[in-house]
Order: structure tokens, then C-alpha cells, then sequence
């Protein structure tokens, strides 16, 4: 589990999210994950948020309030920058070229053939970990794949190292998903995958939330990639500590 976040997590038995955190409609039961504009992110230094997430250019900073921060984005956005030869390599937490992640690999090449796409790895990942629990720490792809165990930090480790041994430049994401549900809007802190494909990075999640009938839509606010995939990755997470939400508010479209 991301480290920056600990103190916050309330882990519901059988979740892959980190925690929850307080959404706030401007009109209860009228907005959705589909109208939302603009987010508004109460934190404790507005500054050092807004400069986290325009580092990593995927949200624009419309506002800036004394605990808050407001910012636009899209759907599905992705954090900026190339592919780069790192998002390809083996590291000290994306350790593809450990034997456990040799032994998953023939087993996914079993499953789906040579050449899976990102879309095939994703539905690999759901199914391959099959314990969804906090137990694990934020584990080493090859931990992962020998105890198929883990939150949506674990999903998205073993997908970039999957994802890296198939030949896709792959990259961890942390920030916060917003969920559009049978029971209305629903915000967790949350980690997943980008993977470079032809038309670029794209967002793929191996929680798969949109597969669950009763989310209507999901909505990704990614804040930070993991740059430093070495032993002191750790000290890398902190760069989320800023941006950390402790509640949501949404716009709707056309809003304020």
C-alpha cells in the first residue's frame, strides 16, 4: 500500500482501493462521474498540490484556495512525458526478469497467445491475483506473482511487469478514481497502469472497475508515476503526500 497514504486507509474486506474519501455533489443525486468538469481537492498546502499535479500534466489547475485546489481534466487522462527506455526495463520493483515472472508469463501465454494486448494483460492480472486484500505491503512485481495476494498496488506492478516482459513500455500510476455507482459517486485513492500503445499512453486498470455491473463510470485524477522503481521507491511515494485529497468536490458541466 502506497506509504504516503497508510494513515488514511480503511480497507473494506475484498477491496483493491487504498481508501475512501468524502465526495461531495454540488446537487445530491444529479451529478455523475459523466458530467464532472472540474474536481475540487480539499488538502492541507494547495501550493505544493498544485505543483504535483502540474508536474505531472495531466489535470490543469483552474483554482487555488486556501485548502483547496481545483483542477479540469478528462476522463481518462495520462500523466505527460514520452516513453522513455526505463518504462521498458527490469527494475527493483518491476523485476520481470525474476523466474516467477517467467513461470506467469508462460502461463499467459497459454491463456491468450505470443502477443497479448493491454486489454488481455489487464483481464490476466484481475484473475491471475485472486486474494484481493491488504495483507501485502506495495510488493515487488515477483512477490506478487508468487502470492497472488494484493490491492490495486500489487494489480499494477504485476501489470507493468507483464506488460514490460510482452514488450509494452508500461509505468505504475498513483492517484485517485472516482466512481460513478448504483449507490451515486464514490472517490478511493488508487494505484493502476499506463501503457504506451500506438496511439500513446493509455490508462489500464487490472481492478477493471467498469467491468463491475454497477459502476456506470470511472473516472481516473492521476497525480504521480512511480520514476524511482529502485530499492528507495518508497521515498518516492512521499511526492503524493501534497496532492492527497481529504474530500472531493465535483462540478458539473458548465458549472462554476
Amino acid at each position: 500500500m502506497c506509504s504516503a497514504w497508510v494513515a488514511a486507509a480503511a480497507a473494506e474486506p475484498g477491496s483493491t482501493y487504498l481508501f475512501s474519501i468524502p465526495v461531495v455533489p454540488p446537487d445530491p443525486g444529479s451529478a455523475t462521474a459523466g458530467d464532472m468538469a472540474r474536481v475540487t481537492l480539499t488538502v492541507t498546502d494547495p501550493g505544493r498540490a498544485a505543483a504535483v499535479i502540474e508536474r505531472g500534466g495531466a489535470s490543469q489547475v483552474v483554482a487555488r484556495g486556501v485548502d483547496s485546489i481545483t483542477v479540469r481534466q478528462g476522463l481518462r487522462p495520462t500523466l505527460g512525458g514520452a516513453s522513455l527506455p526505463q518504462h521498458r526495463a527490469a527494475s527493483f520493483v518491476v523485476d520481470f526478469d525474476e523466474a516467477p515472472i517467467g513461470a506467469v508469463m508462460e502461463q499467459l501465454e497459454a491463456a491468450v497467445g505470443p502477443q497479448p494486448d493491454p486489454a488481455a494483460l489487464a483481464r490476466f492480472v484481475a484473475a491471475f491475483i485472486d486474494d484481493k486484500s491488504y495483507l501485502r505491503d506495495f510488493d515487488t512485481a515477483s512477490r506478487v506473482a508468487r502470492s497472488r495476494t494484493g490491492d490495486c498496488t500489487e494489480h499494477a506492478v504485476l501489470l507493468a511487469a507483464l506488460a514490460r516482459a510482452a514488450g509494452w513500455p508500461a509505468r505504475i500510476v498513483l492517484g485517485v478514481l472516482i466512481l460513478d455507482g448504483d449507490a451515486g459517486l464514490a472517490a478511493f485513492g488508487h494505484a493502476w497502469t499506463e501503457i504506451h500503445a500506438a496511439a500513446g499512453w493509455e490508462v489500464v486498470d487490472a481492478t477493471l472497475p467498469e467491468a463491475d455491473p454497477a459502476v456506470r463510470r470511472a473516472r481516473y485524477l492521476p497525480l504521480i508515476s512511480l520514476d524511482d522503481e529502485g530499492p528507495g521507491y518508497g521515498l518516492d511515494l512521499l511526492r503524493l503526500a501534497p496532492a492527497h485529497p481529504a474530500r472531493i468536490a465535483i462540478a458539473p458541466a458548465g458549472g462554476p
